[in-house]
């Protein structure tokens, strides 16, 4: 199994990375993950994961230099670096680090998929994955909060927020789709993902509409509704809260900057 890390310092996207990517079907087993760019080296030279996901700018120390830090003569991991536009330019200077692929955010999950199952096929085929494992012989587990059932039903509860965010879901609909009950499902939920059930719901819409923005021939009110917001002016003070910035200004080009970031 190819061995794979995460490391991302917004705790939202690194959570649905974690959650929503289908690791086993791409051939991967997601080993770690990390908030910062000093504890990804740590867990980077700890695991010597084939394939690393990580963003540009973090606290600590960023993306670049974690990779060149972690890279050895032994050592070539294969890395997808996740980058935002004001980044563009710095990002195509990676290459040169072994950094096979880059993606700008906001993620498209189609195209990270795409790119993980190409990294994946690219480590079979150069037969990386052998040379590495016998010599590393790596045999770390990465275990999260989840297991057994917990474990099956978040995964159905986030495939129930996928399927059906643009519509006027609740904890009640999403746990009588799964056949348990709200109080549970809030609380392994929240014990799981770090979110609320409805802060998930939010932060996943807000994510989507930044898609939906790029498109210009698509009103702020449209966006606010594919997106599962009723009220449009709802909408835009969440996005205010949660960017920085209302949906008009991100749309002319301003990068969102979160108040705060976990």
């Amino acid at each position: 199994m190819i061995k794979a890390v995460i490391i991302e310092d917004e705790k939202l996207l690194r959570k649905e990375l974690i959650l929503t990517t289908p690791w086993n079907q791409l051939g991967c087993e997601l080993l770690g993950e990390a908030e910062n760019g000093l504890d990804g080296l740590t867990l980077i030279l700890r695991i010597k994961p084939h394939i690393i996901i990580t963003d540009i700018n973090m606290p600590g120390m960023d993306g670049l230099t974690m990779i060149q830090k972690a890279q050895s003569k032994e050592y070539q991991p294969k890395v997808i670096l996740l980058t935002g536009h004001s980044d563009f330019e710095y990002a195509r200077k990676a290459l040169r680090l072994g950094v096979i692929e880059y993606l700008l955010k906001p993620i498209d999950d189609s195209e990270l998929y795409s790119l993980i199952k190409k990294t994946v096929e690219n480590i079979a085929s150069k037969n990386d994955y052998d040379q590495i494992s016998e010599k590393f012989g790596v045999q770390e587990i990465f275990r999260t909060q989840l297991n057994g059932n917990s474990d099956h039903y978040i995964q159905q509860a986030v495939e129930y927020i996928q399927t059906n965010f643009n519509s006027d879901i609740s904890l009640q609909d999403s746990s009588h789709h799964l056949g348990i009950s709200p109080g549970y499902l809030s609380h392994i939920f929240k014990k799981s993902t770090g979110y609320t059930f409805l802060e998930y719901i939010t932060l996943f819409r807000i994510r989507h509409s930044l898609l939906l923005l790029k498109e210009q021939n698509l009103q702020v009110s449209d966006v606010a509704y594919k997106c599962g917001f009723q009220d449009p002016g709802y909408f835009i003070q969440l996005f205010r809260r949660h960017t920085g910035v209302t949906p008009g200004k991100y749309r002319t080009g301003i990068t969102p900057t979160p108040e705060s970031k976990e």
